[in-house]
C-alpha cells in the first residue's frame, strides 16, 4: 500500500479512535454532531442527485439543491431533537431515582446499606498539645492511648441515568469518532487536490515518486468527484446554523455596516474632491506640505494627493462614528431576542436569507469560472466534477451562462 494512504489511514484511525473514548466520556448530549449531519447529508444528497433524469439543467440544479437542502434540514432538525430528548430523559431519570432515595430514606430513617450510613463516626477529643493531653489522660493512658480510625463514610453511588445514559455514551461515541475521521479526511483532501491541481505529482513532476501512484490508484478516482460536494455542503450547512444562532436582525445588520462603512468612503471621496470647502482646504494643505519639491516630482505629487489626504482624515472620522453605531445596535438586537417564539422566527428566518444569499454567490463564482474550464491548464480541475452530484451545478453544470470570451483572452 502507498505510504501516503498509510499515512491518512493511520491518522483517521487516530483522531476517530480519540474521538470513540472522548464521545463515551462525554456522551451525545454534549457533544456536536455537525459530522454525522454533513456525512449523511453527502451520502444521500449525492445518490439522490445522480438518480434525477431531466435534460434541463435548471430543473436538474434546483432538484438536487432542494434535495440536499431538504436532508441538511431534517438531519439537523432530528439530531437537535434527539439532543434534547436525551438529556431530558437523562435527567429525569435521575430526578426519579433521588425521589425515590429520599422517600426510602423518609421511611425507613437511614440510607440502604449499599448506599452508606448517615451514622457520624466517633470523634476523638483534639488537644492542643501531648502537654495537654498528658495532664488530661496521664502519662500511662497517653503512651497507650491510639486515635480510633474513623469509619469511612460510604457515599451513595452516583446515578448515571439508567439506559438512556448508556445510549448517550454510545452516540456520543459514535458521534465524535465520525467527527474525528471527518476532520482528518477534509484535512488531506484539500490537501492532495492542491498538490494534484499544482501538477506537482504529475509524470516528472518533483513528488510524482510518493504521489504518482496515489492519484492514478481506484480510490483516488472515484472518491475526488465528491471532494467539492462535501466543501460545498459543508459551506451551506454552516451558513444555515451560524444564521440560525445570529438571525435575520444581526444578518440585516451585518449588511447594514457594510453599507455604512461604503456609504461613508463615497461621502468622504465627494466631499474632498468636489465641495468647495473641502477643495480649498486641500489646496492649503498640498501648498502648505509640498511646496517645496522639486519640479521633477510636482508632476507626479499634484494636489489630488492633498485631497486623498483630506478623504482619508474624512473617512477616518466617520468612521469611528459607524463603529459606534455598530457596537451599541447588537445590543438592543440581543435584548430583543431573548424571547423565545422571536428568537426562533428570527433565527429561520435569518437561515433562509443569508443560505439564499450564500448559493446565489456560489452560482455567480461559478459562473465566473466555468468559460476558464476550456483552457488547458484547467483540465486537473475539471476531471473533479466528472461524476459529481452537487457541485458540478455550480461549476460546469452551472445554469447561469456569462458567456465570458475567455479563449479570446487567452488564445
Amino acid at each position: 500500500m502507498n505510504f501516503v494512504v498509510l499515512t491518512v489511514v493511520a491518522v483517521t484511525a487516530v483522531f476517530a479512535v480519540a474521538g470513540l473514548f472522548t464521545g463515551f466520556v462525554k456522551g451525545f448530549t454534549r457533544v456536536k454532531s455537525w459530522a454525522v449531519e454533513l456525512s449523511l447529508t453527502c451520502i444521500l444528497g449525492i445518490c439522490i442527485s445522480n438518480l434525477i433524469k431531466s435534460d434541463n439543467p435548471v430543473v436538474k440544479a434546483a432538484a438536487s439543491l432542494a434535495v440536499t437542502l431538504i436532508l441538511l434540514c431534517l438531519f439537523m432538525v432530528n439530531f437537535a431533537v434527539l439532543r434534547k430528548v436525551l438529556s431530558k430523559k437523562i435527567e429525569r431519570n435521575i430526578q426519579k431515582h433521588n425521589e425515590q432515595l429520599e422517600a426510602q430514606v423518609a421511611a425507613e430513617g437511614e440510607l440502604p446499606a449499599e448506599y452508606g450510613s448517615f451514622e457520624e463516626p466517633y470523634a476523638q477529643p483534639e488537644y492542643e498539645s501531648e502537654t495537654e493531653m498528658i495532664s488530661v489522660t496521664g502519662i500511662e493512658e497517653a503512651q497507650t492511648a491510639q486515635p480510633e480510625k474513623k469509619k469511612r463514610e460510604k457515599k451513595p453511588r452516583a446515578y448515571s441515568g439508567g439506559g438512556y445514559k448508556i445510549a448517550d455514551r454510545v452516540l456520543g461515541s459514535f458521534t465524535l469518532a465520525v467527527k474525528g475521521a471527518a476532520i482528518s479526511l477534509i484535512f488531506f483532501s484539500i490537501l492532495l487536490a492542491i498538490i494534484d491541481f499544482s501538477r506537482l505529482a504529475a509524470d516528472g513532476g518533483s513528488l510524482n515518486g510518493i504521489f504518482g501512484s496515489l492519484y492514478t490508484g481506484k480510490f483516488w478516482l472515484g472518491y475526488r468527484n465528491y471532494i467539492f460536494d462535501i466543501i460545498i455542503v459543508g459551506i451551506i450547512m454552516i451558513s444555515i446554523k451560524s444564521s440560525y444562532a445570529r438571525g435575520l436582525t444581526s444578518a440585516v445588520w451585518t449588511l447594514t455596516v457594510i453599507a455604512l462603512v461604503a456609504g461613508a468612503f463615497a461621502l468622504a471621496y465627494h466631499l474632498a474632491f468636489n465641495v468647495p470647502e473641502f477643495v480649498n482646504a486641500a489646496d492649503g494643505l498640498y501648498a502648505h506640505l509640498f511646496a517645496d519639491i522639486p519640479e521633477s516630482l510636482q508632476e507626479i505629487i499634484t494636489v489630488d494627493v492633498a485631497k486623498i489626504i483630506i478623504c482619508a482624515l474624512v473617512f477616518i472620522f466617520l468612521l469611528i462614528a459607524v463603529i459606534l453605531v455598530a457596537v451599541f445596535v447588537p445590543k438592543l438586537i440581543d435584548s430583543a431576542r431573548d424571547g423565545a417564539v422571536f428568537s426562533n422566527v428570527d433565527g429561520i428566518l435569518g437561515a433562509i436569507f443569508v443560505t439564499a444569499f450564500i448559493l446565489a454567490l456560489l452560482f455567480v463564482v461559478g459562473a465566473v469560472l466555468k468559460p476558464f474550464g476550456s483552457l488547458g491548464f484547467m483540465e486537473a480541475f475539471n476531471v473533479y466534477f466528472e461524476k459529481s452530484g452537487i457541485a458540478t451545478y455550480f461549476y460546469n453544470n452551472n445554469p447561469i451562462d456569462f458567456n465570458i470570451p475567455v479563449t479570446e483572452w487567452f488564445g
